[in-house]
């Protein structure tokens, strides 16, 4: 079932994001005695990142039990603000100096892409399939072309054998290495089978252009990359703007349901 809720704003969206994921984390922590979250980039989460670095201020606990990965990076090193890692450490961990903080890094550029995903997709092996585990909460966002992590329409995925081939929604390992030929660069990803294995998968989607992708998204259209997502319990927070036409049918055909 697919869960939508409406925000007035983008600051009503970012503090109302925040809330379901440190409400996720602790109950993951409740059940396990860890909590394993996936984080995305871009602008639209930076708000919600400022506001969840509060809420850790005053739960640092909560924090030092919680396992950070992230869900795609650019090809660019760490300390590059247009790095996906950048951005967090900025936003999330800034204030939080002196907490315990267990983030790991796609290391970009430190080696070739190829052995990047590589290093990734093993990493997650090692916390996730061999512990018989799946993620507690992957966070994802929505560009304007229906992309999300770094799955871009028109993109290829970057094989052990050097080969490319065209990204799907059965795409084979964890992570890979992804190139985006209409950008003419590389990206780091987590695969749709990977991230659709994850208990609770939320996207935060603001800004009227991802209208149009979204309605696609929620008619389940296969160009769209959002649409492959299909975890067992996906939501989608979305600012007014990016309502969808004919949510009042999706609802009725019990494809979607409101917070």
């Amino acid at each position: 079932m697919k869960h939508l809720k409406i925000h007035d704003s983008l600051n009503h969206l970012s503090t109302s994001g925040g809330d379901f994921i440190f409400e996720q984390i602790k109950k993951a922590i409740e059940q396990n005695g860890t909590a394993t979250v996936f984080l995305n980039g871009g602008s639209t989460p930076i708000m919600c990142f400022d506001y969840l670095s509060a809420l850790f201020q005053k739960e640092a606990r909560i924090l030092e039990k919680t396992h950070w990965f992230i869900g795609d990076e650019r090809w660019v090193t760490v300390d590059n603000p247009e790095s996906n890692e950048f951005q967090i450490r900025e936003h999330l961990f800034k204030n939080l100096a002196q907490a315990k903080i267990h983030l790991y890094s796609w290391k970009a550029l430190e080696t070739t892409q190829l052995d990047c995903a590589r290093n990734y997709d093993m990493l997650l092996t090692s916390h996730f399939t061999e512990k018989n585990r799946t993620p507690d909460l992957v966070l994802l966002g929505m560009g304007d072309d229906g992309h999300t992590a770094s799955l871009f329409p028109g993109s290829q995925a970057l094989l052990p054998d050097q080969s490319l081939k065209p990204l799907s929604p059965e795409l084979e390992f964890n992570a890979r290495a992804i190139f985006i030929k209409a950008k003419n660069t590389w990206r780091l990803s987590l695969t749709p089978r990977f991230i659709n294995k994850a208990k609770a998968v939320l996207f935060l989607i603001a800004g009227e252009n991802k209208k149009h992708p979204l309605q696609k998204l929620l008619d389940s259209d296969p160009a769209i990359p959002g649409s492959w997502i299909k975890a067992e319990n996906t939501s989608y927070f979305i600012t007014k703007e990016v309502g969808p036409d004919n949510l009042d049918a999706l609802i009725d055909n019990k494809e979607l349901k409101l917070f």
